[in-house]
Formats: C-alpha cells, sequence, structure tokens
C-alpha cells in the first residue's frame, strides 16, 4: 500500500466498515462479558451447582480481564492490529466453543477465562486504530463509537442473549458468540489495510507512564468506583428479579432490556456531554443511580415499580460513564483505553465477588450493599468538587 492509499484511508467516514467493524468487536466481546448476567440462573440448575458458584461466569471473567489486559497488551505491543485483531478473534471464538461444551463448570470457566484474556488488548488496540481511519477532528466521535458497542453489549447483548438462553438454552449463546467472533475476524482481516500508520499500543513498558498525566488517575477512580459498587448487585440481577421479584426468564430479559434501552439513552446523553462536564453532573447521575437502586429495594417486586427504577439507573450510570471515559481517552490514549478496561473489570469483579457472598442466602440486602457504596462514591465526589472546584473538572476537548 502506497502513502496516498494510507492517506485516502484515514479520511472514511464514521460509517465506513473498518469503523463500523472495530465498534463491532467491541459489542461482540462485551456482549460476551455481560450476558452471563442473565444466564446464571440456568447454570445454577443445569450445572447442578450454587447460584454463588455460578456467578463466578460473571465475576471471574470480569477478574481475568483486569489481570490480564495489561501485561498482555504490553508484550502484544509491537504486532500489527489486522493480525492481533484477528488472532484475538479467533481465540475468542475458541474460547466460547469449549464454554458450549463444557461438561461442568470448571471447563466453562476456563472457556470463560480464556474468553477474557482477548478482551482488554482487543479494546485497546480497536480504541487506538479506530482513530486512524477518519479526520483528526473526527477521532472524537470514533473512538465514541467504540465504546458505544462495548455499552450497547450491556444494554442490547445481554438481553438479547438471556432470551436466546431462554428459548436454545445456554450452550446456544456461546456457540452464537463464537460464531460471531469468527465472522468478525475474517470481517477485519478483509477489511483493514496491511498498513496502518500510529495503531497498536506502542512503546512497551514505557506505556505505563501514562498514569502520571494530569487527571488520568482520578478519572480512572471514578469509573471503577461507579461500577464497583454497581456491581455489589447487577451480577445478581438475573437471580434477583427471579427470586425477590418472581419473573421467569422472560422477566429477567425485559428487565435487562429495559436497562439496556434507556442506557442507551443515557449513553447518548453522556456521549453528547462528554467533552463539556463536569464532576458535578457526575455527582448529581451518581445521585441518581443510586435512588433508583434504593427504589428498587423497596418496591416489593411489583413490576410498576421495578421497571421504571431500573430504566432510571441504567440511564443514569450509563450517562455518568461516557463522560469519564471519553476524558480518559482523550488524555492517555490508546493504552489509557486499555486501562480503562483493566480497572473497570477489576471493580466489575470486586464487586461481584463482594454481592456473591450474600447472593445464596441474602438475595434482598444486595441492592442495600449498592446504596450503600454509592453513597460513598457520591460523598468522595461531592468532597473533590467542594474542596478543589477548579480541579474538579472532568473535560476532554475531542471529536
Amino acid at each position: 500500500m502506497t502513502s496516498t492509499d494510507s492517506v485516502h484511508m484515514q479520511q472514511r467516514s464514521l460509517l465506513s466498515p473498518p469503523v463500523l467493524l472495530l465498534a463491532a468487536v467491541a459489542f461482540v466481546i462485551g456482549t460476551a462479558e455481560f450476558v452471563a448476567i442473565g444466564l446464571v440462573p440456568q447454570l445454577a440448575r443445569d450445572l447442578q451447582t450454587t447460584v454463588g458458584a455460578a456467578g463466578l461466569t460473571v465475576t471471574l471473567y470480569a477478574l481475568s480481564v483486569g489481570i490480564l489486559a495489561i501485561p498482555l497488551g504490553l508484550a502484544l505491543a509491537d504486532r500489527h492490529p489486522r493480525a492481533l485483531l484477528t488472532a484475538l478473534l479467533f481465540v475468542f471464538a475458541a474460547a466460547n466453543l469449549v464454554a458450549a461444551a463444557a461438561p461442568g463448570l470448571p471447563v466453562l470457566l476456563i472457556g470463560r477465562i480464556a474468553s477474557a484474556a482477548t478482551q482488554g488488548v482487543a479494546l485497546g488496540v480497536a480504541v487506538s486504530t479506530v482513530t486512524t481511519f477518519v479526520a483528526p477532528e473526527a477521532r472524537g466521535k470514533a473512538v465514541s463509537l467504540v465504546f458505544g458497542g462495548l455499552m450497547s453489549a450491556m444494554f442490547l447483548g445481554a438481553p438479547i442473549g438471556t432470551y436466546l438462553g431462554g428459548v436454545a438454552g445456554w450452550r446456544a449463546v456461546f456457540v452464537a458468540l463464537a460464531a460471531l467472533g469468527a465472522v468478525l475476524a475474517m470481517g477485519l482481516w478483509t477489511v483493514l489495510p496491511r498498513r496502518i500508520e500510529g495503531t497498536g499500543v506502542r512503546g512497551g513498558i514505557h506505556q505505563l507512564r501514562v498514569v502520571t498525566v494530569p487527571g488520568v488517575l482520578g478519572l480512572l477512580g471514578v469509573a471503577a468506583g461507579i461500577l464497583l459498587v454497581s456491581n455489589f448487585f447487577f451480577p445478581y440481577l438475573g437471580v434477583y428479579l427471579e427470586q425477590s421479584a418472581g419473573m421467569g426468564s422472560g422477566g429477567i430479559s425485559v428487565g435487562l432490556g429495559v436497562f439496556g434501552v434507556a442506557g442507551l439513552l443515557g449513553n447518548a446523553i453522556g456521549g453528547y456531554l462528554g467533552g463539556r462536564a463536569d464532576t458535578f453532573w457526575v455527582t448529581v447521575l451518581a445521585v441518581i443511580a443510586m435512588s433508583a437502586v434504593a427504589a428498587l429495594a423497596l418496591s416489593g417486586g411489583a413490576a410498576a415499580v421495578v421497571f421504571p427504577a431500573l430504566a432510571v439507573w441504567g440511564a443514569a450510570q450509563m450517562a455518568a460513564l461516557p463522560i469519564v471515559t471519553t476524558a480518559v481517552v482523550a488524555l492517555g490514549g490508546g493504552f489509557a483505553a486499555t486501562l480503562n478496561v483493566a480497572l473497570v473489570n477489576l471493580a466489575i469483579a470486586a464487586g461481584g465477588f463482594v454481592g456473591g457472598t450474600f447472593a445464596a442466602s441474602a438475595i434482598d440486602l444486595l441492592p442495600w450493599l449498592s446504596v450503600g457504596g454509592f453513597v460513598l462514591v457520591v460523598a468522595a465526589l461531592a468532597a473533590r468538587h467542594l474542596r478543589a472546584p477548579g480541579a474538579s473538572a472532568v473535560r476532554a476537548e475531542v471529536g
């Protein structure tokens, strides 16, 4: 490919095949993570294990992403994005086939961990690669599109996968993920150019210096804190809706779908505010999310309260996260994206482990654990805002 071809590749629109495929990568691998939330009751029954043990398919996945993303990202720093993403997606496909064929929980967890190993690196490389296909002034929007694919996995992929699991069984869900991974691998190999300048996670261990960029660590802490306290409860939302609200697989799918549709709206709002908002608005959104979780806990399983509460929770929480994520990527680039994925997933795992200790015996306590955690997050955000108003801005001039 000539230099002219390379420049031409960098001027494609947000709707060009490379950009859309990279967003699809985020959606599919994100769905692999979140879909197990709605499958936990099925897994526990079919594999004859406890709800807490089945919940490891969620929490161990997140923990594995958190632990493996940074070392694998650094080790694979100099690999070409086209070859690296293709290989990662084929590994992802194989791992999900292992999960689909698992005779018991241990093999299923092996497949889940192998799938998780691909996620952090794939997302970091996808974020840094997507910016090379658009004009400089559109790079922020391209980054937001990829992260929108990841967030849409929680909003759309998880409920769709839960519905498929209810109709065809949980094994069919992992077969479908494997097929999608293989299709994406072949698509990226076909569409991405052989030469892409300025991509990948470059510079090896020196990339860790991104944490010294002013504001990066604080922003990472905000995102991790919100997801930590949310995931005291969220990984077991399917169990809660089944046991406390008396819903079947259809009701669980609707509940996750309501959360998801509202979350898509919140994501759009947060994406719009990404370069304009500060921690005051992040604090307000955290208060709204906390109030919605409290309403859910007080609902008594009444659908008229449960579904609106899920909608408000999803919209508020997912409006806050794009504000923070956009700023992190703008300040620290592709490796900051990988670092964000790692820390957020460690937070998800930690929250899930805490919630898992209560899931089997005290499921009704979980939303109150999240409410208490949100109180601490809100207090920390408010204290930061009041202590140093001029330094509290979460701003990112992107796109």
